[in-house]
């Protein structure tokens, strides 16, 4: 049985990879570009396709009768054409506990980037423009608490509840949006809408499907 992990590089150099067990050749690359004749020419053969970020359309799919399954190393699903995988019979699994503290914290670095203005600041302190302010500070763009600050959360997975729980320690409301168009289930979830009119802060912890895409827009942000 053959498996081809086609972007094996996706992953930092400290992290071991043995070959998966009942596999007897275990094909890598380091990268694969995004070109169709040459994923199929390097899957060929694969039973299993392992992939992080290579983008396996219909044409490809169809194209390899020997496959089984594709293998995401990561929980985003939408690199892969999954009605494809359905027509062909193609297993396709994703890796559902990802980055589980990771995530949330790094929404945490940007929420407060942009509340603090960050990226600003840092900027005028490296240039000099702070350290030349005659009072020894430099306030041109305002600082904004998150305490007390409404945070609305869309996708109430794992990840959703960890950053619940990061921003309640902020001293934050949260709230937990409900699927567009639908009344809220209990008492926990807040209609869509009523999210976008109160949130302070946005943050999208759901997958990208045909439902999800553009979920957030001009017209949705001008509620």
């Amino acid at each position: 049985m053959q498996a081809v992990f086609l972007d094996k590089g996706t992953f930092s150099d400290g992290i071991d990879l043995p070959a998966p067990a009942g596999i007897s050749d275990y094909v890598t690359y380091n990268d694969t570009p995004k070109d169709t004749d040459l994923i199929i020419e390097r899957c060929k053969d694969a039973d299993i396709i392992i992939t992080n970020k290579v983008q396996i359309g219909a044409e490809v799919i169809a194209d390899l009768p020997k496959l089984k399954l594709i293998q995401l190393t990561a929980t985003g699903m939408n690199n892969v054409d999954q009605a494809a995988c359905d027509k062909h019979g193609v297993a396709l699994y994703n890796v559902a506990g990802y980055a589980v503290k990771s995530v949330p914290e790094h929404t945490f670095m940007l929420m407060l980037t942009a509340m603090r203005a960050g990226i600003h600041y840092h900027q005028k302190v490296a240039d000099g423009t702070w350290l030349a302010n005659g009072n020894f500070c430099l306030l041109d763009i305002p600082l904004i608490d998150l305490e007390d600050k409404t945070l609305g959360i869309i996708g109430i997975g794992t990840i959703g509840k960890r950053v619940t729980e990061i921003a309640r320690a902020f001293g934050m409301t949260v709230l937990w949006a409900e699927h567009q168009g639908r009344t809220p289930r209990n008492d926990d979830y807040t209609a869509f809408d009523e999210v976008l009119a109160r949130a302070d802060v946005l943050s999208l912890h759901c997958p990208l499907t045909e439902k999800t895409e553009h979920l957030i827009n001009k017209d949705t942000l001008a509620k």
